[in-house]
Parts: C-alpha cells; structure tokens; sequence
C-alpha cells in the first residue's frame, strides 16, 4: 500500500511544510513587541496549544507509516527525513519536550564541555565552539579538561574545513610538555585526523596520518583506551583506502567499528561504516558496500546524526547509480537535497538567533554601561571643569615661562655659535694665508738651493782630485736629501691643520694610492701648478705631468673634470 498510494503521503508532506512555514511566523512573531500584554499572552498560549497538538497528530502519521508493511529501504529514508522536520519542531519550545515516537538527547542538561563534545561528535561544529570557549574562560588553562576542550576545539575546526588552526592548537598542546596519556593519545589521534583532510598543502600528510595514528594505538594499547585505539584504527583505514591498501584498510576498519560497538559510541560506528563501505564500493563489491550502508541506518536516529544520515544517503545515491539502479539514485539524492536545504536554514536560523540574543544583551549592557557613566558625568562636571580651568591655566603660565627662557637661550647660543664660527673661519683664513706664505717662501728657498745646488754641482767638473769629486757630490745629496725632508714635514703638520680628516678620506675611498700620490694630491689640493710642484719635489716636468696622468687613473677621472678642482671637493 505505501509503493502504491503516494497521493496521501505527497498531502501529508505538503501539510508538514506548509505547518512548518506556519511555525516559522509564528516563531518571528514572538519576538515582536506587542502593544497589549493580554494579548500577546492568549495569542501565545493559542501557538503553544497549535504546536501540542500538531505535533501529536504528526506523531501519529509518523506512527503509521513506520507500521507499513515490510516498508523498503528508499521509504525509510523518506521517513527519516519526515522526523527531521519534526525535530525542528520540538526545538522551538525545549517545554515541549517529552517522551514519544522521537527519541531526545538530554544534552540541554549536560555541562558546556559536554554539551559541545555531543554537538561536535554529531558534526556540529557552530554550535560547539562557543560552548567551548565559554568552558575555557572559567577553567584552570593547565587543567586536564582544559587540555580535553581544546583538542575538542581542533576537531571542531577540523569539521568546519579550518585544518591549520587545529593543527597549531595540537601542536601548542604539545610543547607545554605536562598533557596526561590519555589526552595525548586524542591529541595524536586528531592530529591524524587533521593532516588526513588538510589537502595537498602538506607534502608528507600521509605519512604524518599513519605516524600519529600508531602513536595513539601504542598509547591506546598500553593504557586500555578503546575509544582512542578505535578512532585512530579508523583513520588508518581511511588512509589506506586512499593509497588502495585496500586489505589493511579493511583490516584497520573492522577493527575499529568492532572497538567502537564495544563501547557503545554509535555515531563514530555509523562513520567508520561510511569509510567500510566506501572500500567495499572501491573493491567493486557493490552489494556488500550497499549492504553495510544501510547497516549503519539502523544504529542509530535522523535527529541524533543528521550529517552522518546525510551522507549515508549521498553514499547510497552513489552506489545504486553504480549499480545501473537510476531510480533509487535519483530518490536518494533528492532526499539529500531536500535534507540539505533543510540543514541549511536549521543553521541559518540558529546563528540569527544566536546573534540576535548577543546583540540584545551587548546593547543592554551598553545601555546600562552608559547610564552610569552619564549618573557619575554628571556628578563631577562641575568639578572637572573648575580643575581643568585651573591646570590650563597653570600649563599656559608655564608655557610662556618656557617660551621665554627658551627663546632667550636659543638667541644666547645662535650669538655665541656665530662668534665661535667667525672666529674659527678668521683662524682658518690665517692659517691658509700662512700655509700659502710659507710654501711659497720655501718654493723660493728651494729654487734658490737648487740653484746653488747646480752650481755646487757644475764645479765638479772642474776638480781633477777623485776624493774632492767624491766629498762635493756626497755634500750635495745630502743638502738635497734634507731639504727635501724637511720641507714635506713642515709642509704636511700645516696642512693636516687647515685640511683635518683630508688624508683619512682620501684613504677611505682610494686604498691603493701610494705614499708619492698622497704628497702629489696635498700639493694639488693646496692650488700649486706644476712648476711649484717640481721645485717642491725635485723633479722636472716631465716627470711631474707623468705623475699626474697616473693619479688621475687611480682616481678614476673623467677626461674632461679638473684634478684639482676634483681633490678640492674631497
């Protein structure tokens, strides 16, 4: 009767929904301000009495199609899906709840940890995570529990795709270094599971899953932790489904939904069944991978496990297609879909609530904020005011002092730097004037020993005694080799004076000048030409130009830039 009669089931379907859109007004009508409290008290308790009894009508519809006879497996979905809407109805009044043909979790009376454990083990992840965060903001940081939520926290981000953050939470964990075995056995075996589903961002993820996942097995092992030893069982079969190991994914995945039958942990069963069926279907054995699918329905209800349904009936949509078996495919699929949108606007509808409430209270607590702040303003503004006339003008008396003394100061110190300055430019002027006199002065000298030199000289050929020849020409050198010292020591002590630091930077920039190519720069530096320069050093012009020409090559000077004019810029 129920393959046959769809014209029943297609009203039904279309009363719930249009129920559904009923309660959804209803439920944003609540919220409004209504002007007469008598009224918005009748109307509300109508809604309460409309919702009682519709939900014990649907109940009974519900009652009536699970007693159809031998119904099928595509039928069961259907009514799965059936009891999902009406769990939408029971969350709009937790009053409501009762016992009845849909089985309630008591979660609203566990703690926030708790709490959040069971949303996220359902894949929940939105509604864990604020519950997570308001555990911690009470809780010891070093605790145990403390450690328990926030692996919980990775997990939560690992469902919700954010692979990087839970990783940095694990890996944080790890190095405080004082995380008890058991939570370092779940921290391994999350880790595992995080670098299983982190993409191909990291290079050596594989590896990584089986490496962590054996730590929490020997940890597990030792230390009797089934719950732990079945999770990571379970993520060395996935893995290895991936690499086509298909025997050990087998292996690891039998293993872990045996574990997790043995300690009663139903959803992590339905998803190590997932990953079994999943294998079998890789195997090509599409019957037994059917098989196990629809195995893993009946363990557990739609309102406990609406994601793990959800994709059960994606994995079953994928077999039957696979199977040539369209039609089921195509039912499963549009089960999905409607599941899918359903899941959607549950969500949706959650996080405006929740941010409506959140709003409300941040805007009464700003409200109530900011009514003190005015009570307290108002009692000390008339105060305020007469210690800031007072502090501005004690800060103005004293800026002008400032500004006084500091003006005064700064003409007192630009006066005496000026002195100082035209005092040392007087000083350098002299100097200069002096350097110049005197190096003229001993250019004169020089010409004129080198005259006498020359004529010391030509009298040698004159003298026929090899001794006399001897003794003048040694008089000579040594008349030469003094002057010649004692002109360049007396020159270079007055030069150092008016040009300080000339010979460090010329050092600096040109490491390969000799000591010939310093003198013939101090010269140049101080103006002098050529002919001054080879009376100074007792060389001819020729040898002077050459001098010269070789300098300018080390200074590495363009052809057309005067050597002196370039040295008096260093």
């Amino acid at each position: 009767m129920f393959l046959t009669d769809k014209k029943p089931l297609i009203s039904n379907l279309k009363h719930i929904g249009l129920f559904l859109i009923f309660l959804v007004f209803c439920h944003s009508f609540s919220f409004a301000q209504s002007q007469s409290p008598n009224k918005f008290k009748t109307e509300y308790n109508k809604i309460l009495q409309l919702i009682d009894d519709t939900r014990d009508s649907l109940e009974r519809l519900i009652t009536s199609m699970k007693n159809t006879t031998n119904p099928d497996d595509l039928q069961k979905a259907k009514i799965n899906f059936i009891q999902s809407k009406l769990y939408v109805l029971y969350e709009i009044d937790p009053m409501l709840l009762e016992t009845g043909s849909v089985s309630m979790d008591s979660i609203e009376y566990l703690s926030p940890l708790a709490k959040a454990e069971n949303y996220i083990v359902q894949s929940r992840p939105d509604e864990g995570i604020p519950l997570i965060f308001q555990f911690l903001q009470t809780a010891n940081k070093n605790s145990d529990s403390a450690v328990h939520a926030k692996i919980y926290l990775a997990e939560a981000y690992r469902e919700k795709r954010e692979y990087r953050k839970g990783i940095e939470i694990i890996y944080g964990l790890m190095e405080q270094g004082n995380i008890s075995l058991r939570n370092k056995a779940f921290a391994y075996n999350r880790l595992a599971a995080l670098y299983d589903e982190c993409g191909n961002w990291y290079k050596n993820r594989s590896d990584s899953v089986v490496k962590y996942s054996n730590l929490c097995i020997d940890i597990s092992k030792e230390n009797n932790f089934t719950d732990y030893l079945a999770a990571s069982q379970n993520e060395l079969s996935f893995v290895y489904r991936q690499r086509k190991q298909y025997q050990l994914s087998l292996d690891y995945g039998l293993k872990a939904y045996d574990n997790f039958i043995k300690i009663d942990k139903l959803p992590q069963a339905i998803n190590t069944a997932i990953n079994l069926s999943k294998t079998y279907s890789d195997l090509g054995k599409l019957q037994l991978a059917k098989q196990t699918a629809l195995n893993a329905l009946k363990m557990g209800t739609v309102e406990e496990n609406k994601n793990l349904f959800l994709r059960l009936y994606v994995l079953l949509a994928k077999i039957n297609a696979e199977m040539e078996n369209y039609r089921d495919a195509y039912e499963y699929m549009s089960i999905v879909r409607n599941m899918q949108t359903s899941f959607y606007r549950e969500r949706i509808n959650l996080q405006i609530n929740e941010m409506s409430a959140k709003y409300e209270t941040e805007l009464k607590e700003k409200e109530n904020i900011l009514l003190k702040q005015n009570i307290k303003s108002e009692k000390r503004r008339s105060a305020y005011y007469r210690v800031l006339a007072i502090i501005l003008s004690i800060i103005g008396m004293i800026s002008l002092a400032l500004f006084y003394f500091i003006r005064k100061n700064t003409l007192n110190e630009k006066r005496l730097a000026e002195s100082e300055a035209k005092r040392l430019q007087e000083r350098v002027d002299y100097q200069k004037r002096e350097l110049v006199t005197s190096t003229l002065t001993l250019s004169r000298n020089l010409e004129f020993n080198n005259s006498l030199i020359g004529d010391v000289t030509q009298l040698t050929g004159h003298v026929n005694n090899e001794k006399a020849y001897a003794s003048i020409s040694r008089i000579v050198k040594k008349l030469e080799q003094q002057n010649t010292d004692k002109c360049w020591v007396e020159f270079e002590t007055r030069f150092k004076e008016i040009h300080r630091g000339f010979y460090d930077r010329l050092h600096n920039r040109f490491e390969k000048l000799t000591s010939n190519d310093v003198k013939l720069c101090a010269l140049l530096k101080m103006g002098m030409n050529t002919k001054e320069i080879c009376a100074v050093t007792f060389q001819n012009v020729r040898a002077v130009e050459a001098a010269r020409l070789r300098l300018r090559k080390k200074l590495n000077i363009d052809k057309g830039e005067n050597l002196s004019v370039f040295l008096q810029k260093i």
